[in-house]
């Protein structure tokens, strides 16, 4: 649903819960910085992800019988620990 498209009423509790997110950073001394929308290259998750996927790329270009093997490794690690 865009903006646009909210009620007034529904426009209001948006506002609020702005103000509310805003006080609580401030409350805690933290530092908050709204993104724009479709903005990868400001958001640092994305460079991790991004580094992520070329190295999973290239360990199965080179090697694809060891990453298998490491990725059911992992997962019977993960089944281990959860």
């Amino acid at each position: 649903m865009l903006v646009s498209e909210l009620s007034s009423r529904g426009k209001k509790k948006l506002r609020e819960q702005g103000h509310l997110l805003d006080e609580l950073c401030i409350q805690d001394k933290h530092f908050f910085l709204p993104l724009p929308p479709y903005s990868p290259d400001l958001n640092p998750i994305e460079h991790a992800w991004a580094i992520l996927k070329k190295k999973v790329t290239d360990l199965l270009r080179e090697s694809p019988n060891y990453f298998f093997e490491y990725l059911e490794r992992f997962l019977k690690l993960n089944e281990y620990i959860g």
